[in-house]
Protein backbone atom coordinates (compact mmCIF):
# COMPACT_ATOMS: atom_id res chain seq x y z
CA UNK A 1 0.00 0.00 0.00
CA UNK A 2 2.89 2.35 0.78
CA UNK A 3 4.18 1.75 -2.75
CA UNK A 4 0.84 2.88 -4.10
CA UNK A 5 1.16 6.19 -2.27
CA UNK A 6 4.71 6.63 -3.49
CA UNK A 7 3.73 5.92 -7.03
CA UNK A 8 0.99 8.55 -6.83
CA UNK A 9 3.74 11.14 -7.05
CA UNK A 10 5.17 9.49 -10.09
CA UNK A 11 1.72 9.32 -11.64
CA UNK A 12 1.43 13.08 -11.49
CA UNK A 13 5.00 13.72 -12.63
CA UNK A 14 6.37 11.50 -15.32
CA UNK A 15 5.93 11.88 -19.04
CA UNK A 16 6.12 9.16 -21.64
CA UNK A 17 9.52 8.13 -22.92
CA UNK A 18 9.17 10.92 -25.51
CA UNK A 19 8.65 14.53 -24.52
CA UNK A 20 5.41 15.79 -26.08
CA UNK A 21 5.31 19.31 -27.44
CA UNK A 22 2.38 20.21 -25.19
CA UNK A 23 1.55 17.76 -22.45
CA UNK A 24 -1.24 20.01 -21.16
CA UNK A 25 -3.49 22.46 -22.97
CA UNK A 26 -3.07 24.97 -20.13
CA UNK A 27 0.20 26.98 -20.16
CA UNK A 28 0.85 26.85 -16.40
CA UNK A 29 -0.88 25.80 -13.25
CA UNK A 30 -0.86 24.86 -9.61
CA UNK A 31 -2.81 21.90 -8.27
CA UNK A 32 -3.15 20.70 -4.71
CA UNK A 33 -4.42 17.20 -3.98
CA UNK A 34 -5.56 15.22 -0.96
CA UNK A 35 -5.13 11.46 -0.96
CA UNK A 36 -6.84 9.25 1.62
CA UNK A 37 -5.80 5.68 2.24
CA UNK A 38 -6.38 3.48 5.27
CA UNK A 39 -7.10 6.47 7.49
CA UNK A 40 -3.97 8.33 6.41
CA UNK A 41 -4.10 11.68 4.63
CA UNK A 42 -1.55 12.95 2.13
CA UNK A 43 -1.55 16.47 0.74
CA UNK A 44 0.56 16.98 -2.36
CA UNK A 45 1.30 19.96 -4.56
CA UNK A 46 1.94 20.08 -8.29
CA UNK A 47 3.20 23.00 -10.38
CA UNK A 48 3.77 23.06 -14.14
CA UNK A 49 4.83 25.60 -16.72
CA UNK A 50 5.34 25.80 -20.47
CA UNK A 51 2.41 23.44 -21.15
CA UNK A 52 3.96 20.68 -19.02
CA UNK A 53 7.54 20.87 -20.26
CA UNK A 54 8.56 21.76 -16.69
CA UNK A 55 6.85 20.13 -13.69
CA UNK A 56 7.41 20.06 -9.94
CA UNK A 57 5.66 17.66 -7.59
CA UNK A 58 5.95 17.92 -3.81
CA UNK A 59 4.75 15.11 -1.61
CA UNK A 60 4.91 14.82 2.17
CA UNK A 61 3.66 11.50 3.53
CA UNK A 62 3.14 10.78 7.22
CA UNK A 63 1.94 7.23 7.78
CA UNK A 64 2.57 6.34 11.41
CA UNK A 65 6.33 6.12 11.80
CA UNK A 66 6.75 6.00 8.03
CA UNK A 67 7.57 9.44 6.58
CA UNK A 68 8.65 10.58 3.13
CA UNK A 69 9.03 14.14 1.94
CA UNK A 70 10.19 14.44 -1.65
CA UNK A 71 10.15 17.07 -4.34
CA UNK A 72 10.48 16.00 -7.95
CA UNK A 73 11.46 18.25 -10.84
CA UNK A 74 10.89 17.19 -14.45
CA UNK A 75 12.81 19.41 -16.81
CA UNK A 76 14.98 19.01 -19.92
CA UNK A 77 14.16 15.29 -20.23
CA UNK A 78 15.43 14.69 -16.68
CA UNK A 79 13.70 13.65 -13.51
CA UNK A 80 15.42 15.07 -10.41
CA UNK A 81 14.14 13.76 -7.07
CA UNK A 82 15.15 15.51 -3.86
CA UNK A 83 14.62 13.64 -0.58
CA UNK A 84 14.30 16.20 2.23
CA UNK A 85 15.06 13.63 4.95
CA UNK A 86 18.30 12.24 3.54
CA UNK A 87 19.12 15.47 1.65
CA UNK A 88 20.01 13.34 -1.36
CA UNK A 89 19.25 13.90 -5.00
CA UNK A 90 18.50 11.22 -7.59
CA UNK A 91 18.64 12.03 -11.30
CA UNK A 92 17.05 9.87 -14.00
CA UNK A 93 16.70 10.40 -17.72
CA UNK A 94 13.04 10.23 -18.78
CA UNK A 95 13.83 8.06 -21.78
CA UNK A 96 14.98 5.29 -19.41
CA UNK A 97 11.64 5.16 -17.59
CA UNK A 98 9.09 2.87 -19.17
CA UNK A 99 5.47 3.89 -19.24
CA UNK A 100 3.19 2.05 -16.83
CA UNK A 101 0.13 2.75 -14.73
CA UNK A 102 1.88 5.42 -12.67
CA UNK A 103 3.47 7.13 -15.67
CA UNK A 104 0.50 8.24 -17.73
CA UNK A 105 0.55 11.16 -20.13
CA UNK A 106 -2.99 11.73 -21.36
CA UNK A 107 -1.76 13.90 -24.25
CA UNK A 108 -0.16 10.83 -25.84
CA UNK A 109 -3.08 8.44 -26.03
CA UNK A 110 -1.44 6.55 -28.91
CA UNK A 111 1.22 5.25 -26.50
CA UNK A 112 -1.22 3.20 -24.43
CA UNK A 113 -1.42 0.31 -26.89
CA UNK A 114 2.38 0.17 -27.07
CA UNK A 115 2.59 -0.50 -23.33
CA UNK A 116 -0.33 -2.93 -23.04
CA UNK A 117 -2.42 -0.62 -20.87
CA UNK A 118 -6.13 -1.26 -21.23
CA UNK A 119 -7.30 2.32 -20.91
CA UNK A 120 -10.98 2.85 -21.59
CA UNK A 121 -12.71 6.19 -21.91
CA UNK A 122 -15.96 5.60 -20.05
CA UNK A 123 -17.80 8.92 -20.26
CA UNK A 124 -17.52 12.59 -19.47
CA UNK A 125 -18.55 14.04 -16.14
CA UNK A 126 -18.33 17.30 -14.29
CA UNK A 127 -16.02 17.33 -11.30
CA UNK A 128 -15.80 20.56 -9.29
CA UNK A 129 -17.20 22.52 -12.26
CA UNK A 130 -14.63 21.09 -14.70
CA UNK A 131 -15.85 19.09 -17.69
CA UNK A 132 -13.69 15.97 -17.39
CA UNK A 133 -13.16 12.90 -19.48
CA UNK A 134 -13.35 9.79 -17.29
CA UNK A 135 -10.91 6.95 -17.98
CA UNK A 136 -10.54 3.53 -16.44
CA UNK A 137 -7.73 1.00 -16.31
CA UNK A 138 -8.56 -2.50 -15.12
CA UNK A 139 -5.73 -4.85 -14.19
CA UNK A 140 -5.76 -8.28 -12.54
CA UNK A 141 -5.94 -7.01 -8.96
CA UNK A 142 -6.58 -3.33 -9.45
CA UNK A 143 -8.94 -0.88 -11.05
CA UNK A 144 -8.08 2.80 -11.44
CA UNK A 145 -10.42 5.57 -12.52
CA UNK A 146 -9.25 9.04 -13.59
CA UNK A 147 -11.12 12.33 -14.07
CA UNK A 148 -9.04 14.26 -16.62
CA UNK A 149 -9.36 17.93 -17.61
CA UNK A 150 -7.06 19.47 -20.23
CA UNK A 151 -4.87 16.31 -19.87
CA UNK A 152 -4.50 17.00 -16.12
CA UNK A 153 -5.67 14.44 -13.58
CA UNK A 154 -8.11 16.16 -11.22
CA UNK A 155 -9.39 13.09 -9.39
CA UNK A 156 -8.28 9.47 -9.09
CA UNK A 157 -9.85 6.43 -7.46
CA UNK A 158 -7.76 3.30 -7.16
CA UNK A 159 -9.10 -0.03 -5.98
CA UNK A 160 -6.33 -2.47 -5.09
CA UNK A 161 -7.40 -5.77 -3.57
CA UNK A 162 -9.68 -4.57 -0.78
CA UNK A 163 -8.13 -1.14 -0.34
CA UNK A 164 -9.41 2.08 -1.87
CA UNK A 165 -7.23 5.10 -2.50
CA UNK A 166 -9.06 8.37 -3.15
CA UNK A 167 -7.23 11.37 -4.57
CA UNK A 168 -9.23 14.59 -4.73
CA UNK A 169 -8.44 18.04 -6.03
CA UNK A 170 -8.30 20.70 -3.32
CA UNK A 171 -7.18 23.64 -5.44
CA UNK A 172 -6.49 24.39 -9.12
CA UNK A 173 -5.14 27.68 -10.45
CA UNK A 174 -4.69 27.95 -14.22
CA UNK A 175 -2.25 30.17 -16.12
CA UNK A 176 -0.39 31.50 -13.10
CA UNK A 177 3.18 32.78 -12.71
CA UNK A 178 5.83 31.21 -10.50
CA UNK A 179 9.27 32.33 -9.32
CA UNK A 180 12.08 30.84 -11.44
CA UNK A 181 13.57 29.30 -8.29
CA UNK A 182 10.64 26.85 -8.10
CA UNK A 183 11.81 25.16 -11.29
CA UNK A 184 15.53 25.08 -10.50
CA UNK A 185 17.63 22.25 -9.12
CA UNK A 186 17.09 21.82 -5.40
CA UNK A 187 19.69 22.86 -2.86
Amino acid sequence: MKKSILFFGILMMLACNRMPENKYTVKSGYLEYETKIQGARLVSQFWFDDYGQIEVFDMDINFGQFRIHERTLKKDNQLIIWDFKSKKETIKMLDTIRMHLYNIDFSRMDDFDEYDLQLVSTNSAFYKDYDCQVYEIIEAKAKTKFWVYQNLILKKEEYVNEDTIHTELLQFNENVSFPDSLFSVFE
